[in-house]
């Protein structure tokens, strides 16, 4: 039986400029909060206590930013090469995805979401098991399911929250916004409310000599035929952003500054190969071939996406340089059946996460199941 030992929560206060953020665990900076009673779910053929109050107010996630993270434990930015380690990818947790999806439910008082809390405590537990930890955890959008923002939304997100204080505060967190999050065409509205609850919606953070680009990957996918002014500007703020930060980022492999560079994002640029047509799943085509260029041209080694809740992906370039990473969900994984239609992913297509090493030369991935997940992580 897999528990959260104490149905504590954790709510990590800014630390004092002593602490460093590796020594939150001993820091007396911690304010911990009392949830209700729990409850026991069933899922893959484990018990799993969740938390059945979904009114409390959830802790502040962020506080556990790789941004600020990484500042603190060396003052600056982390651009360094400090040798080998590795770090853990996930997908897709998408709170109400079993219910909303699969059972169609839309009554919001009728959708619940516990098969989805219980997979992301597994998450949480595997991660907290790992020796050593993970340098960071990364999840790669569709954080909840409900595409609104609206009481049902702001309910997913705090038992996300939750689980997500669960996690070792020594592992960093950092999230990127899906579709589901805000929405297959975003709005201000949409972003502001991901802002304030999770943190921007792309940004950049050195770990350990690797850059890590964090995008909003909605703005390379039209779903609208004219789109409003408001995304358009939207867009071309975030399109200046990222085009900057392709060239510095090409300038700090070239000089040495840092030892690698990746990229996280939700929607993948191809799911098998680089020429293949427009798909739901996929990056437009002409937009994909603009920034698969670049990327390739500034060394960028890796592009690590969610979205399709199946593993995928391939190589792009001339030799193959770039490679782009699909990894299946956290949560509730996709088929496809006989009659064509996605349905739930079975024993092929179990819920995990990925295990990614950065070396000085390579980087490297495995997927493991959730009931697989490795405990030691040798380098």
């Amino acid at each position: 039986m897999i528990r959260d030992p104490t149905s504590w929560a954790l709510c990590f206060l800014s630390p004092s400029p002593r602490n460093q953020f590796h020594n939150f665990k001993s820091s007396r900076n911690i304010l911990l909060l009392r949830l209700s009673s729990t409850k026991t779910s069933q899922i893959c053929g484990m018990s799993v206590e969740t938390p059945a109050n979904k009114d409390a107010v959830p802790p502040d996630v962020r506080l556990k930013d790789p941004r600020k993270a990484f500042q603190m434990v060396l003052a600056i930015v982390d651009a360094k090469w400090r040798g080998p380690f590795f770090f853990v990818q996930g997908a897709d947790p998408q709170f109400g995805m079993f219910d909303g999806f699969l059972r169609g439910k839309t009554d919001p008082k009728l959708i619940s979401w516990e098969e989805d809390i219980a997979l992301m405590r597994i998450a949480a537990n595997d991660l907290n098991k790992m020796t050593p930890l993970p340098a960071f955890f990364v999840i790669c959008g569709d954080l909840v399911h409900e595409f609104d923002v609206n009481p049902l939304k702001k309910a997913q997100e705090r038992d996300l929250l939750r689980i997500l204080a669960d996690i070792d505060p020594a592992i960093p967190i950092a999230l990127i916004p899906g579709n589901h999050d805000i929405q297959n065409t975003p709005t201000a509205l949409a972003i502001n409310h991901f802002k304030d609850t999770f943190g921007p919606d792309y940004y950049t953070f050195d770990a350990r000599g690797l850059r890590c680009i964090c995008i909003n990957s909605q703005f390379f996918k039209s779903f609208e035929a004219t789109p409003s002014a408001e995304f358009l500007q939207l867009q071309k703020d975030f399109f200046r952003w990222f085009d900057g930060e392709i060239d510095r980022t090409a300038h700090d492999l070239r000089t040495g500054l840092i030892q690698h560079a990746v990229v996280f994002q939700h929607i993948a640029w191809f799911l098998e190969r680089p020429d293949e047509p427009d798909d739901y799943f996929n990056v437009d085509y002409q937009i994909r071939q603009i920034y698969l260029q670049k990327l390739v041209y500034a060394g960028i080694k890796a592009c690590f996406c969610g979205h399709y809740h199946r593993n995928g992906g391939g190589k792009a370039g001339p030799h193959g340089e770039l490679e782009v990473v699909v990894t299946s969900a956290i949560g509730m994984t996709l088929a496809v059946g006989t009659d064509g239609q996605l349905v739930e992913g079975k024993a092929d297509n179990p819920s995990g996460m990925r295990v990614v090493k950065v070396t000085d030369e390579s980087i490297t991935h495995d997927y493991f199941p959730l009931h697989e997940f490795p405990t030691e992580v040798k380098l």
